[in-house]
C-alpha cells in the first residue's frame, strides 16, 4: 500500500447514462463480476422500479493513460456487480418493450427513465498504484458480511406493503412451509416448487388492500378504513382458507395441483375480496372463509380439462397446462371461480 503520500480523492455524481458511456468507450474498466450477483441486482432495480433504489457509491481510482485526448481512465475498486447490472439494463428494456403484457411494458417504461434520469455517486481516489488497487479490491470484496438483495427487498419497511408482507410472511408457519422464493421475481414451474415469489406475495397482498384486479402495486400511502394489523389478518385468514383446498407441503408442486399457477392465485384473490368494500371488518373475514370453502368442490389437479379452455399452453416436458398471465385471463378465471361458488354452496 502506498504509504506517507496524501492520497487525493473526491465524490462526484453522475448520470447513469453517461456512466454505461464511459464503459463502452473503455474509460471505465472493471473486473468481470459474477453474473448470479449481477442478476440479483438487476432484480432488485425491477423489483423496486416504482420506489426507491439505493445504488452505493462506485469506488474508482482515476488515472493519465497515453491517449490523444490525454482522458482519464476509471478503474473500478469496488461496484463491478453494480456497473454490469446497469449496463445490461438497456438490453432489459428492450425485452420488457417487445413485450404483450402491459406490466411488463410499464417496467420497462420506468426502467428506461431510471436510465436517463437516474444518478449515481462515485467515490474517486487519484493515482493509486496497480498493487494498491489490488489490494483495495480484495479487502472491499472480502472482508465485512454482504447484506443479501433479498433481505434488503423483504425487511424493507419504507413502503406499507412491504411491512404488511413481512408481517403475513412471518406470521404464517403455512405459508413458510408452502415456500417463498426470495430471489427471484417468478416461480418457474414445475422445477421450482416453492408456491410463490416474494414478488408475487406482494402483489397477492395488494390485491386485498386495493379490493381490485391490480396489474401494478400501488406505491405511496394506502388510503384503506383497515389497519396494517387488520389487513395482516385478512391476508392470512385467506392463505388459511387456501391450505384447506390444498396442504401446503404440496401446494407448490405443479405435478400434483394447479393452485400453484400464480395467474390462478391472483384470481383466487380477487375472487375473495371483490365487492367487499362496505363490508365492516368482521364481515370481510367470514365472507372471505365462506367464499373459498365453496370452493372445495372443485378439482384442482394440473390434469383438469376445464384450464385447457382457458388462455393457456402446454408445457413442452410435460402434459402439464399453463395459464396465461394477463388481466384478461385472470378476471375470466375469478369470474368462473364465482360461477363455481354457486354450485358449492348449493353442494354444501
Amino acid at each position: 500500500m502506498q504509504k506517507h503520500k496524501q492520497i487525493k480523492q473526491n465524490m462526484l455524481v453522475m448520470n447513469i447514462k453517461d456512466l454505461i458511456e464511459l464503459v463502452e468507450t473503455k474509460q471505465l474498466q472493471y473486473r468481470e463480476p459474477n453474473q448470479y450477483r449481477v442478476r440479483l441486482f438487476k432484480k432488485y432495480i425491477e423489483n423496486n422500479i416504482e420506489g426507491n433504489i439505493y445504488i452505493p457509491p462506485l469506488i474508482v481510482n482515476s488515472s493519465i493513460q497515453s491517449s490523444l485526448l490525454n482522458d482519464p481512465v476509471l478503474t473500478v475498486i469496488d461496484g463491478s456487480v453494480r456497473i454490469k447490472a446497469i449496463c445490461q439494463l438497456r438490453q432489459l428494456v428492450k425485452e420488457k418493450l417487445s413485450s404483450e403484457e402491459v406490466e411488463e411494458i410499464w417496467i420497462g417504461e420506468k426502467i428506461r427513465d431510471f436510465i436517463d434520469e437516474g444518478y449515481v455517486s462515485i467515490q474517486s481516489f487519484e493515482g493509486l498504484s496497480t498493487d494498491t488497487v489490488n489490494q483495495l479490491y480484495i479487502d472491499f470484496n472480502t472482508k465485512g458480511k454482504k447484506v443479501a438483495l433479498s433481505k434488503l427487498i423483504s425487511y424493507d419497511s419504507r413502503s406499507e406493503i412491504n411491512r404488511i408482507t413481512n408481517d403475513v410472511l412471518e406470521q404464517n408457519e403455512n405459508l413458510q412451509r408452502a415456500g417463498v422464493e426470495m430471489e427471484k421475481r417468478a416461480v418457474i414451474k414445475p422445477v421450482n416448487e416453492n408456491l410463490l415469489s416474494l414478488s408475487q406475495l406482494r402483489k397477492l397482498i395488494a390485491v386485498f388492500i386495493k379490493e381490485d384486479l391490480l396489474i401494478k402495486i400501488p406505491k405511496g400511502p394506502i388510503d384503506s378504513n383497515l389497519t396494517k394489523d387488520e389487513h395482516v389478518e385478512l391476508v392470512t385468514r385467506w392463505f388459511d382458507s387456501l391450505f384447506k383446498l390444498e396442504d401446503p407441503y404440496t401446494i407448490g408442486m405443479y405435478n400434483k395441483n394447479i393452485l400453484s399457477s400464480f395467474p390462478l392465485l391472483h384470481a383466487l384473490a380477487y375472487y375473495a375480496i371483490k365487492d367487499t368494500s362496505q363490508m365492516t371488518f368482521s364481515e370481510k373475514m367470514n365472507e372471505i372463509e365462506t367464499r373459498m370453502s365453496a370452493l372445495s368442490i372443485i378439482d384442482f389437479s394440473t390434469t383438469n380439462p376445464i384450464w385447457s379452455t382457458f388462455n393457456s399452453r402446454k408445457s413442452v416436458k410435460d402434459d402439464f397446462t399453463i395459464l396465461e398471465n394477463s388481466q384478461k385471463n385472470i378476471q375470466n378465471l375469478a369470474t368462473w371461480l364465482e360461477t363455481q361458488s354457486r354450485k358449492g354452496v348449493n353442494f354444501m
